[in-house]
């Protein structure tokens, strides 16, 4: 709903930054990336998927990447979640529209979360999405090459799988420089904060967000990172290990800009305390 009619969460997010820096804060701004969710779609003649079926990202089947409550635990019951093609350009104009917007507000940047080809979810892991017709369009204009029946999806040895896996990350990176990009023509210290998981694990060539080259492009990363375990209370000391070195990397490829960490400590874990999970997290 504010994707289309957005003037109202623009004057809220107007007086919020106005608030914030009339006490000397600085204050950013919460976006979805690729994912759209349409509230009480299953009552709705008008949902983003119904309407716009061809700018959602799809597996090699064709299945589309629209999902619904119970699918992930911030979807309710009765909304439709969808996930969407960057090559969707009429989508693409409106979406960089609504960052200039943002940035126009006078709030200090955005918080980009997971701009993900979809294979996160269960059942799409191995999905290798997505063969919507605007991605295997702007595939083949780069490669020559017919992503449905010209690669081994999952195979590295495969010369053709990998530039679908280069084309995917490729595709992330350069869509999240065009937000930074269209923030930064507003306001030239507009702050650019890209949300992802992958580190260094296998995750990153699967959704196709590289935190090596994203790094590249955005002034901070925020971490959403639990290596070795969702939560640090079902982490081994080898999962710490892993951790941590998840996190020097990212360091490390930061080469100087910010970094952000999320992560989780403990749920109703009964033999261990939840204060004990966090003083782990914080050493």
């Amino acid at each position: 709903e504010s994707f289309l009619n957005p003037d109202d969460k623009l004057a809220a997010i107007r007086a919020v930054a106005e608030a914030a820096h009339a006490v000397g804060n600085k204050v950013f701004v919460y976006t979805e990336g690729l994912e759209t969710i349409t509230a009480d779609a299953d009552q709705k003649a008008s949902t983003f998927f119904k309407d716009h079926p061809d700018w959602v990202q799809r597996d090699i089947s064709g299945r589309p990447a629209v999902f619904g409550g119970g699918d992930a635990f911030w979807i309710s019951q009765g909304d439709e979640d969808v996930w969407i093609t960057p090559y969707a350009m009429e989508w693409r104009e409106i979406f960089m529209e609504r960052i200039r917007q943002i940035a126009a507000t006078g709030i200090d940047g955005v918080f980009v979360d997971i701009p993900y080809w979809m294979t996160h979810f269960d059942g799409w892991e191995d999905t290798w999405a997505s063969f919507d017709n605007y991605t295997l369009a702007a595939f083949k204009a780069v490669s020559g090459l017919n992503a449905r029946t010209d690669l081994k999806l999952g195979d590295f040895s495969d010369p053709n799988f990998l530039q679908w896996v280069d084309f995917r990350i490729r595709t992330l990176t350069e869509f999240m420089k065009e937000v930074a990009e269209n923030g930064r023509a507003v306001n030239p210290d507009f702050i650019t904060i890209a949300e992802i998981y992958p580190g260094i694990e296998d995750s990153a060539v699967r959704v196709g967000a590289d935190v090596y080259e994203m790094y590249r492009v955005v002034d901070v990363i925020a971490h959403e990172y639990s290596a070795g375990g969702y939560k640090s209370a079902d982490r081994q000391p080898a999962d710490w290990f892993a951790f941590m070195t998840g996190m020097y990397a990212f360091r490390a490829f930061a080469e100087g800009k910010a970094s952000w960490m999320l992560t989780y400590s403990w749920e109703n874990h009964e033999k261990i305390k939840a204060s004990d999970a966090m003083e782990n997290l914080m050493m």
